[in-house]
């Protein structure tokens, strides 16, 4: 089980150190969207181009075979395309600052489940239409990076979302079921970093369960109220 919670009341110079690291996690926030951005550029588009290359470089030395090499080329060149778009659809969402925050995770729940065959079971209740946009980038970002984790470890066909209103808070569970061994996540990606940084930036409580074989269960409250 990994947990962090905060709270209480704090003075003028406790304020100031907060306020300082908040600043530091901010910055670490977004170095770990960098070193994420990175990895999916060196994994997808990497892997791609050098199968790309090869492709061309035998087309060049076996001329009958060169229109069914340049077809398999062509193929590639439009799942790049395609990879791309999706990619840059993630990161911008402008839906978000659109139209809100269920709307946004309705569209990226599609794109996800057409790219993994994961299937995202969501429920919620009570959501107010406009949170803060700092709250909705958050549990945005948090369902995202929790979903990316889930399809590149669990071997899973399923992910379930709940996020709910309870009170002065809102309740964000992310669990999914794993077919072989070991948690849905791992706890020392940068992903999960990412999740606890914003968790804490925003004075909120996050629970990680990953009992054995039985994949992950996170939890997240964050107030609905500005910081």
């Amino acid at each position: 089980m990994y947990s962090v919670r905060q709270g209480g009341e704090v003075g003028h110079e406790e304020a100031e150190i907060i306020k300082r690291d908040m600043c530091q996690g901010f910055a670490r926030v977004e170095e770990a969207e960098c070193r994420l951005v990175a990895r999916e550029l060196h994994d997808v588009m990497g892997q791609s181009s050098t199968l790309l290359k090869l492709l061309l470089h035998r087309a060049a030395r076996a001329p009958d075979e060169t229109a069914a090499l340049l077809k398999e080329a062509g193929t590639i060149v439009d799942e790049i395309v395609s990879w791309s778009r999706n990619f840059m659809l993630d990161f911008q969402i402008q839906i978000l600052r659109e139209r809100g925050l269920l709307p946004a995770l309705l569209a990226h729940f599609q794109r996800y489940t057409a790219r993994t065959h994961v299937r995202v079971n969501f429920e919620h209740a009570d959501v107010p239409d406009r949170l803060p946009y700092e709250k909705s980038i958050a549990v945005y970002r948090i369902i995202q990076e929790s979903l990316a984790d889930a399809a590149r470890y669990a071997g899973i066909a399923e992910v379930n979302v709940q996020l709910r209103a309870v009170g002065d808070s809102l309740c964000l569970q992310v669990c999914s079921q794993s077919k072989g061994e070991g948690p849905a996540v791992d706890e020392g990606r940068s992903g999960l970093t990412g999740i606890v940084e914003r968790v804490q930036l925003l004075g909120g409580d996050l629970r990680l369960d990953t009992p054995e074989h039985s994949g992950t269960c996170m939890v997240v409250r964050l107030p609905l109220a500005c910081s």
